[in-house]
């Protein structure tokens, strides 16, 4: 039976969409949640504290590769040493995923079960194309669009204003409010502690949030200033271009002091976008031109130049800026992409699977019929 009691679990984020399902459950073990994923095995925290284990041969081979556990998950786990057995993943609030690396069609699972998404991005004192690069609209906008098509509120964090005049750093909050009209913004130093206590706000005792970011946006010095001592590596990025080096290597689910649960993540170089079949494209990300296209004249336009375009006509009066419809086109064109390739690999799954139980059925009447 489970201690649902336990006052450690419901600290780490239980809440009764999880508690329902382990109410329902005829499984057996230790109630945990996902804190770190190393080499096929998992550590999980526990009113029993940190167990490691890995997934049962059982669901190793009922799973898709999409639903295996991931940071946030909640698990049901079998104890034993050194390493235990994960019997039951629960069903999910959220999930972030992102396209695989590897250029299949298949997805990776960045955080699960988080009920924040903060992107990181961060001010530089370089040279203008560090500065471009260290603080790109286009860039957040893909972190923005993965959140928003899983569903997750978001919040964009302009880390280092420190390394830039007052002046400075306001002008280019204002620049990327600007750009990304949708967006919520903050502004602070993981060094000086501005916006801190802001973003200690936005982080309720019991909740979940996740960092993403590029590497070099400083996102692991901001989780040792949450944390208020220094737990995660840190490394400068390189001084000619901006580009971060990879500091964190995995995915790891921390407890701040406020009760809060924060999941850091590695910085990634791109992010390419995920789409299945449920997949709104750019839907919310982009509401500001969803909304001029209600008043288009044709409901099916595609402001590609028809008559009485009215998302063409704020292009052409600068209320929308033309860079922002192109890169909505782009990303559009990406999940279309990505969507069509994840439709046919389940249909092809789908064909696999009818063709063995064809097969299983002609064995069995062959048997029959020898009898």
């Amino acid at each position: 039976m489970f201690d649902f009691s336990s006052p450690e679990l419901h600290r780490l984020g239980l809440t009764p969409f999880f508690l329902q399902q382990l109410h329902a459950s005829s499984t057996d073990g230790v109630v945990g949640r996902v804190a770190c994923e190393r080499r096929g095995q998992y550590e999980v925290l526990s009113a029993r504290g940190l167990l490691r284990a890995s997934l049962s041969g059982r669901l190793e081979h009922s799973l898709p590769d999409d639903d295996w556990p991931t940071v946030g998950d909640w698990v049901v786990v079998e104890p034993a040493e050194p390493v235990g057995r994960i019997h039951q993943v629960l069903e999910r609030q959220s999930v972030l995923r992102r396209a695989g690396v590897d250029g299949t069609s298949r997805a990776q699972n960045l955080a699960a079960n988080v009920d924040l998404c903060c992107v990181v991005c961060a001010l530089s004192d370089g040279d203008q194309h560090a500065r471009r690069r260290a603080l790109n609209p286009r860039r957040v906008e893909r972190y923005l669009l993965t959140a928003e098509n899983s569903r997750i509120p978001a919040l964009v964090l302009i880390n280092k204003s420190d390394v830039v005049s007052v002046e400075e750093a306001e002008r280019a909050e204002a620049e990327l409010v600007d750009a990304l009209p949708q967006a919520r913004v903050l502004r602070l130093s993981a060094h000086t502690g501005q916006g801190l206590t802001e973003l200690l706000a936005e982080l309720a005792p019991g909740s979940s949030a996740v960092l993403l970011g590029s590497s070099g946006v400083g996102k692991s010095t901001l989780v040792n200033a949450l944390l208020g001592h220094d737990q995660q590596r840190t490394s400068a990025e390189r001084a000619d271009d901006a580009r971060g080096r990879h500091t964190t290597t995995e995915r790891q689910l921390l407890e701040l002091q406020n009760g809060a649960l924060l999941i850091d993540t590695p910085g990634m170089r791109e992010l390419a976008l995920w789409a299945d079949a449920d997949s709104d494209l750019v839907g919310g990300a982009f509401d500001d031109i969803e909304q001029l296209a209600r008043d288009c004249h044709f409901r099916d336009c595609k402001h590609e130049g028809e008559p009485g375009c009215a998302v063409l006509a704020a292009v052409e009066t600068g209320a929308l800026a033309g860079s922002r419809l192109e890169h909505a086109r782009k990303l559009e064109r990406e999940l279309l992409h990505q969507k069509g390739r994840v439709d046919v690999r389940l249909r092809l799954a789908k064909l696999r699977e009818h063709k063995i139980r064809t097969r299983a059925s002609r064995s069995q009447m062959k048997g029959k019929g020898g009898d």
